[in-house]
């Protein structure tokens, strides 16, 4: 019994200094957002309405980067005081480990670490997506930036299985369509024009038939077939719209590359596929697949090293406690930062561009939580 109220104070503490640097901190990124965009936002005479709906829509995203330091922050922040008013020291005194005391701690970060990855996964690829929309449509006014996302212009892409795909304009808005599209084949052997099927527009019937590809309606159509050669054997013409199966996510490839951070680690997965089905580069997708994945975790590993530099209040000076776990912190990013650069680069294979700071500084939290457990006894 007597543990599991230590255990509910405890969690008590760190819980209200938690929400306490969360809101200091999205008020601080809110502050800084708008004196980065009010020359814009006035400029631009942009509606009150736009910029409310962009605040809210932009801040998960540096949440959820930040969420190790602001981890890191509360863990110093709340046992760092009760180690200064010697609580820490009674507890330990009665007999508590500092490693026994810590598991309410440790099991808290685990449930940050793993709301940190569903929000990444369903809630921040749709938020941030809205927000990077208002902003190049109404905060920057920027109308070729606004229709980049929905619309392309001048399209040439290389397709599967020897096939490309020339267009006027993509629209990337519902429905989807295709304006004055041309669909080539050439020979796999001789590289000469195999077929070509060309149409006034074509609109996206089905995301994913039956058999797993997509299903379009041609209006105008017309069908060129062409010998070994490469020499016109018949055309064919058609007055009613045809239906025609295409490969699989054509409408995904077509339209605008998004970054990473638009996406889930399922739909990042999905759109890595594609590009590989391309034989596009995909070493910047890959690599920010896995610190998708992994840095959520970067929480939990700071609340265990936030705890051990915490404890040190007690046998030493706060500030250095304090000092030493915002530096820890700093560190990580930066790590993280350079491998990922590295990863990108195509220098190191992308699990491992992610793997390595997460390991690094979970070995280290790992031995800093054991020697303040020594230092103590």
């Amino acid at each position: 019994m007597r543990l599991r109220i230590l255990d509910r104070y405890l969690l008590g503490s760190f819980g209200r200094m938690f929400a306490g640097v969360v809101a200091a901190c999205a008020v601080l990124l809110l502050l800084t957002e708008l004196i980065r965009s009010f020359q814009d936002i006035v400029n631009n005479e942009c509606p009150f309405g736009k910029v409310l709906l962009y605040f809210v829509y932009f801040l998960p995203y540096p949440i959820i980067e930040i969420l190790p330091l602001i981890s890191t922050l509360s863990v110093l922040l709340s046992i760092g005081a009760l180690a200064h008013n010697r609580e820490m020291l009674a507890i330990t005194a009665a007999g508590q480990s500092p490693l026994r005391v810590s598991a309410p701690l440790i099991a808290a970060g685990f449930v940050i670490s793993a709301a940190a990855l569903a929000a990444g996964e369903f809630i921040v690829p749709y938020t941030e997506t809205q927000a990077m929309d208002i902003r190049k449509i109404y905060i920057e006014s920027n109308s070729e930036g606004g229709k980049g996302r929905v619309l392309r212009t001048d399209v040439f892409a290389k397709g599967e299985k020897n096939y490309f795909y020339l267009m006027q304009q993509f629209r990337n808005e519902k429905p989807l369509a295709m304006v004055e599209p041309t669909i080539v084949q050439v020979s796999p052997d001789s590289g000469r024009l195999a077929s070509r099927l060309s149409a006034s527009r074509a609109v996206l019937e089905d995301a994913q038939t039956s058999d797993g590809l997509t299903l379009w309606r041609m209006e105008d159509a017309v069908r060129m077939e062409f010998n070994e050669k490469g020499r016109l054997i018949q055309t064919l013409r058609y007055p009613a719209p045809i239906r025609v199966k295409l490969e699989k996510n054509l409408h995904k490839y077509l339209a605008t590359r998004r970054k990473p951070e638009e996406m889930g680690a399922i739909e990042l997965a999905g759109y890595i596929a594609m590009l590989q089905a391309h034989n596009e580069p995909d070493g910047v997708y890959r690599t920010d697949f896995w610190l998708k994945l992994l840095f959520p975790f970067a929480s939990l590993i700071f609340v265990i090293s936030g705890f051990s530099f915490a404890m040190r209040a007690q046998v030493g000076a706060v500030v250095l406690g304090f000092a030493q776990g915002i530096l820890c912190a700093a560190a990580f990013y930066g790590l993280t930062a350079f491998t990922q650069a590295l990863g990108h680069r195509g220098w190191l294979p992308p699990a491992i561009a992610a793997l390595f700071p997460m390991i690094a500084f979970c070995v280290l939290s790992v031995h800093a939580l054991r020697r303040s457990a020594y230092t103590m006894t």
